[in-house]
């Protein structure tokens, strides 16, 4: 049996929301809704940190035409290299339409 609480039935509500608060900082896959690990969850937490308009969502330019969105020019990319080969991931704020892959995103779950 499971049973669930509401933040506000805890003896410490404020610890509640602040992991509750940094969950939701943890970079996401526009592509599968899924979180990033390891060093790559590092690098475009630490992207983000240092970028206030980002959100946790991010993509590579292959993701965002696959949902009808695209890169704004001149953005700059987090590269990182994943199984021999270097990605190029962008924050859906990058895109000309931030709303239509926080949809997307919605979709997915």
């Amino acid at each position: 049996k499971l049973e669930l609480y509401n933040a506000d039935q805890t003896t410490d509500r404020a610890k509640v929301h602040q992991i509750r608060a940094d969950a939701d900082k943890n970079p996401l896959s526009a592509k599968t809704g899924g979180e990033f690990r390891g060093e790559l969850r590092d690098t475009l937490i630490s992207a983000a940190s240092s970028s206030p308009e980002f959100n946790n969502i991010w993509l590579t330019k292959k993701q965002a035409a696959s949902i009808g969105v695209f890169i704004r020019n001149s953005e700059p990319s987090v590269d990182m290299n994943i199984d021999g080969r270097s990605i190029s991931f962008f924050n859906s704020c990058q895109t000309n339409a931030p709303q239509r892959v926080i949809a997307h995103m919605r979709n997915l779950r």
